[in-house]
């Protein structure tokens, strides 16, 4: 059982040698936040519902406190100041958004397995989809910075042994076909070109000016997400020790992690931050720069 001289113990050490803001958060979150449980301390307030945001996090909501810990019911203390403060911190970056802009790219070292690079609509689906699927804009910050920092991981950015590109087909396993038609959604409308079946089944061989289509597998689209979560969570650590660097008056270690492991020749780039609020990273093309602001801002 922690005392409290033990409690300060622990934060004196992690003080002692400007710990980064991932041991700032672990300490947070793992011995000091589970703590909080008999309603001495504030949680997250109403604004920010656990349950809405339970498959963001991913833990369990039973026996937990306001700062979604489970709650030790051995302490012998409330948790310290500062890790309240961490707490409440990372309450805000409820209000963080990740903008990602024209040129950002992803995946710059990825070529398929003979060797040949993505066109350009394959990379354009990719990422489009990928920052779709990362739901960056939706609160999720915050769940992911509990939960690393509770499991002591790191969101997964690797690529896939291998990549090829394959035919799209049916379900006999067969290469499907394609054609565009123009079409009219009712009497008066615009006619809009759509995609459908090209493959006329009544001649058996596919219509005059039918295409077939590929598509990259694994989906690239989700190895997207995965970079884009890695890079928000490394963007959002640097917000974060900057904020509470200055309100608990200690210096806090920014994180070391490059935004960039999957490339070669920048992993050590790190991203310039004008305030707390509004931190960037410039894409290695130097053809955009990703935003992480409040949406204040």
């Amino acid at each position: 059982m922690k005392t409290v001289r033990e409690g300060v113990g622990r934060y004196a050490e992690i003080a002692g040698r400007s710990a980064s803001i991932e041991a700032w958060l672990a300490w947070a979150f793992r011995e000091e936040l589970p703590k909080a449980g008999s309603g001495k301390v504030a949680g997250f307030g109403s604004g920010w519902s656990m349950f809405d945001n339970l498959a963001k996090l991913g833990v369990e909501i039973d026996h937990m406190n306001g700062f979604w810990c489970t709650i030790d019911h051995s302490a012998e203390c409330d948790p310290h100041p500062h890790a309240v403060i961490i707490g409440q911190a990372v309450k805000r970056m409820a209000d963080v958004s990740f903008e990602a802009p024209d040129g950002y790219d992803l995946l710059a070292d990825i070529r398929l397995s003979h060797g040949s690079a993505l066109t350009d609509e394959e990379r354009e689906d990719a990422m489009a989809r990928g920052i779709a699927m990362a739901r960056l804009g939706e609160n999720r910050v915050p769940g992911a910075l509990i939960r690393l920092a509770m499991l002591g991981t790191v969101p997964d950015f690797a690529a896939e042994e291998r990549y090829v590109r394959r035919d799209v087909t049916g379900p006999n396993g067969k290469p499907r076909w394609f054609r565009r038609v123009l079409r009219q959604d009712g009497e008066g409308r615009p006619t809009h070109e759509v995609e459908i079946d090209g493959y006329d089944r009544i001649k058996g061989r596919p219509y005059r000016g039918a295409y077939r289509k590929t598509v990259v597998a694994p989906d690239l689209a989700i190895l997207v997400a995965d970079r884009a979560d890695y890079q928000a969570w490394v963007l959002s650590l640097n917000v974060l020790a900057a904020e509470v660097g200055a309100a608990i008056g200690e210096e806090i270690g920014r994180s070391d992690r490059p935004l960039w492991p999957w490339e070669s020749g920048i992993a050590g780039e790190t991203f310039e931050a004008e305030n707390p609020g509004n931190a960037r990273l410039r894409s290695p093309e130097g053809e955009g720069e990703a935003k992480l602001s409040t949406r204040a801002a």
